[in-house]
């Protein structure tokens, strides 16, 4: 009998959950805005960590610029704030996304059947580049490296050296 009144509860708290959901949603496409805007939003304004999709990099930005350009575009930070976020210099911050917007005039993301997000704390590790942090991430999340190649369009073997790279780097810190 104890075992059913928990399962109850949860089924419970699902169901009201779920009415939430279909509410937010309902609220989401009225709006135009999809869902990690709003997470985006949300952890910002709380101090929380901003989820960045990995769809965001390709080849035809480096991923400081396109990190740079997401920032400041999609989820509207100023360039002070990014710079604390990223622990870069204000200045360039400045430069990266003012090179992007003279390579591309918007970021497309891939569309994928599922989106990759990275924290962007993951992004920021000292002595260590957003291409690096990124490949190391993924790693650590038990990608292959043709999968983290495919998704950051890059070639495999750059991948490989990324990690040994960043390892050595990582181990010199220690």
């Amino acid at each position: 009998k104890k075992k059913k009144e928990p399962d109850i509860r949860k089924e419970q708290a699902l169901e009201e959950m779920s009415k939430h959901l279909e509410a937010f949603e309902k609220a989401s496409r009225a709006h135009h805005l999809p869902l990690i805007e709003v997470i985006n939003y949300k952890n910002l304004r709380s101090k929380g960590n901003i989820l960045i999709p990995i769809t965001i990099f390709s080849r035809n930005l480096g991923m400081l610029e396109a990190l740079c350009k997401y920032l400041k575009d999609t989820v509207q930070i100023r360039y002070r704030e990014i710079a604390a976020l990223i622990k870069r210099d204000e200045r360039t911050v400045w430069a990266s996304y003012h090179q992007a917007l003279k390579k591309t005039e918007t970021i497309k993301t891939k569309s994928e059947t599922r989106e990759i997000y990275i924290p962007l704390e993951e992004l920021n590790k000292e002595g260590l580049s957003i291409f690096e942090s990124a490949v190391i991430y993924l790693r650590k999340m038990q990608y292959r490296y043709s999968e983290i190649a495919s998704l950051l369009e890059r070639d495999e073997r750059n991948i490989w050296t990324t990690v040994k790279r960043a390892s050595m780097k990582i181990q010199r810190k220690s």
